[in-house]
């Protein structure tokens, strides 16, 4: 009798009384491997139903969770993640917090830290502290960072929260401060790739302005690699601040963030954002058009702020001006504004002394004049009587007793 095919066979001898079962090989084989897979996804199943109830029981035992930050509110979402304002011992700070669901996602946002940690810069946001925080959905990275109360650079040119416009001397100081943080970014091996005034930000009452979120840095690079031969040739960034060898494809380095900064000088010269480039819109006359609107406003120092928008855009990055001689420039324009602004209120100032001298000089030569002239003569009939004369003081007290 035959099983299965010809796989499996029994044999029955009814004189011997011997039954006989015959397999082969290949049947056996196939019940081996039957059997490892349902053992196999027995483990499987075993390993998922213990990882999900231990996700139940297990504490995360991160920063955040054992209350070292406290939430304060959200400042915003994006593809970035989201950016909370907490505090840590009464001092504000910003957590960013960036899902990851792959091993990759999570190290680009490591990666980003690291960049922070490198850097040590006044004009740079600051690195405080990094974990990693796990939730029902999945693990996030938190980045600690400085918190800068002016928020960023486009909401402080448009004055979106009501306060005064940025005066051109702030403006040529802060152009100066971000030309020495991109500077130092670069001498620490660090592209930034994503230069816009929206990664700009403002400390409270316009006292600094901050370079931040790297999180399109790249690092590990040389300074002489990232100014000299550059070999970066992917293309990531904002459209409108991309430098033109990005756009394409073709290697760039450190003077593709001096163009993003460009941008933000030529955004700090409108006092707005720079809009969508048309689809086939010359550079030369998007830029001509912006800097004829950007005339308007009245700057003092604007030849030499067009001229300098003008290097820091060029199209070719070897001609491309170079950060320190931006910084040097801008550094003389605000210098040339505050002397001017300072011999005009010089000249203010003597022309009220002038006039108060002049008028002190009327008063005194009127009270000489009246103290010149000749007093008038009195009638003796009209002079006052005389009453009857005091009694001597000292006379009286020496008898009062």
């Amino acid at each position: 009798m035959k099983f299965f095919g010809s796989h499996l066979s029994i044999t029955h001898n009814t004189t011997r009384r011997i039954v006989t079962i015959e397999v082969t090989e290949d049947a056996v084989m196939g019940c081996y491997l039957s059997g490892c897979a349902f053992l196999i996804s027995g483990l499987i199943a075993g390993c998922t139903i213990w990882q999900h109830k231990a996700k139940k029981t297990e504490r995360c035992e991160c920063a955040s969770c054992r209350g070292l930050y406290r939430n304060a509110k959200s400042l915003g979402h994006g593809g970035y993640g989201e950016a909370i304002l907490v505090q840590r011992s009464g001092k504000p700070y910003v957590l960013k917090r960036v899902s990851c669901e792959t091993i990759n996602s999570a190290n680009a946002v490591l990666h980003e830290a690291a960049c922070l940690q490198k850097l040590n810069h006044p004009n740079v946001v600051k690195f405080e502290d990094v974990f990693l925080h796990r939730h029902d959905k999945g693990t996030s990275v938190a980045i600690v960072m400085e918190f800068c109360a002016g928020g960023d650079l486009i909401d402080r040119l448009e004055c979106s929260r009501s306060e005064r416009p940025l005066s051109e001397l702030a403006t040529l100081r802060f152009l100066e401060s971000l030309c020495h943080a991109l500077h130092h970014v670069h001498c620490n091996g660090v592209l930034h790739r994503d230069m816009k005034s929206s990664n700009v930000f403002v400390s409270r009452n316009d006292r600094a302005v901050k370079l931040g979120d790297f999180g399109l840095a790249c690092s590990g690079l040389p300074p002489r690699r990232l100014s000299g031969s550059p070999r970066r040739m992917s293309r990531c960034g904002t459209g409108m601040y991309m430098s033109p060898e990005v756009t394409e494809y073709k290697p760039y380095g450190a003077a593709s963030d001096t163009y993003g900064l460009g941008c933000i000088l030529l955004e700090m010269l409108l006092r707005h954002q720079l809009r969508e480039r048309r689809p086939f819109e010359e550079r030369k006359d998007y830029i001509s058009e912006a800097l004829g609107a950007a005339h308007g406003h009245g700057w003092e120092t604007f030849d030499r702020m067009s001229d300098l928008v003008w290097r820091m855009l060029d199209e070719h990055p070897k001609t491309r001006v170079g950060l320190p001689d931006a910084a040097t420039a801008a550094a003389a324009a605000a210098s040339s504004l505050a002397c001017a602004s300072q011999a005009s209120s010089t000249s203010n100032g003597r022309s009220v002394d002038s006039s108060a001298t002049a008028t002190l000089a009327r008063l005194h030569s009127e009270t000489l004049l009246e103290r010149r002239r000749p007093s008038k003569r009195v009638a003796p009939e009209e002079r006052p009587r005389k009453g009857p004369p005091m009694p001597d003081r000292r006379r009286r007290l020496q008898y009062a007793d």
